[in-house]
């Protein structure tokens, strides 16, 4: 995992980078690699702490919507994504400064059931 926060240049409030590695298919012993980067900037709202994911679009064309909140030290990127069906997926990803750097919570529901869930300490760099 790989995470870069920082200001915005293009107008926006600040953006989130990070690059996930996802192992999986394959031989167990050599799964196939690839790797996984999200890039996206934030604006200010009206809600002091919640930022809007610039591109987030219409959630009932397929399009995802983007949003963070703050709140101590942690930040919550969430983005919502509805299918063909009307059925939904929601992911956040929790990151927390920490003494060494910081902790990371994922989750992954898909309608209100919980699919997934990883955590991860990063250390800065």
């Amino acid at each position: 995992l790989d995470v870069v926060i920082g200001p915005d240049n293009t107008g926006g409030a600040f953006f989130v980078r990070w690059t996930t590695v996802i192992r999986g298919g394959g031989d167990p012993n050599n799964p196939n690699v690839r790797r996984k980067t999200q890039n996206i900037i934030f604006k200010n709202t009206p809600q002091s702490g919640v930022f809007r994911g610039a591109g987030s679009g219409d959630l009932l064309r397929g399009e995802p919507y983007i949003w963070a909140r703050i709140t101590d030290q942690t930040m919550t990127v969430y983005i919502m994504k509805i299918g063909e069906s009307g059925g939904y997926n929601m992911q956040s990803y929790a990151r927390t400064l920490s003494a060494f750097g910081m902790d990371l919570v994922f989750k992954r529901i898909r309608d209100g059931e919980p699919v997934r869930q990883a955590s991860a300490k990063l250390t800065k760099r």
